[in-house]
């Protein structure tokens, strides 16, 4: 699963999206979500990992790997002795983990998570704020998609 955080810093609210793909990297499902209220990219970003956990829980999915393109959390969730003053926020990303039989999480560049990002900046970009949940890729990023299943011949 790819997440990504878009954050308007004038307007104060974020779009979030996520793209869910099977090992085939064929698209299964993708979402987006506009929070507002949010005062900074931290802020941000730990909505984004919490809203993609309840997200993969909602669909009864249980065995999840989540590709982010911020990397303070993924550090904050694989090294938290570097990161001391991120411990109330780790402690409620892994209470949500725990609801995951199985689950990692890495650090992906927005480069390689570009979907995901489109879809987020979608909501300042053409004002889209309205959340939604749909199967398949979205129609106006088909040709991105497509380009990345992976050739069932490999």
């Amino acid at each position: 699963m790819q997440s990504c955080v878009c954050r308007s810093k004038t307007q104060n609210q974020c779009g979030i999206a996520w793209v869910l793909r099977n090992d085939k990297g064929k698209v299964l499902l993708h979402r987006r979500r506009a929070f507002s209220n949010i005062a900074s990219t931290e802020q941000a970003n730990l909505c984004g990992i919490l809203w993609a956990v309840e997200s993969m829980l909602d669909h009864h999915l249980d065995r999840v790997l989540f590709a982010i393109d911020d990397d303070t959390y993924t550090k904050v969730i694989l090294r938290p002795k570097a990161w001391p003053s991120f411990k109330v926020q780790r402690l409620e990303i892994l209470e949500r983990f725990r609801n995951l039989e199985w689950w990692r999480i890495m650090k992906e560049d927005t480069l390689a998570n570009r979907e995901a990002f489109l879809i987020a900046q979608s909501v300042f970009k053409y004002n889209l704020v309205q959340s939604y949940v749909a199967v398949g890729a979205p129609r106006w990023l088909a040709r991105f998609f497509e380009n990345e299943e992976m050739d069932p011949s490999v």
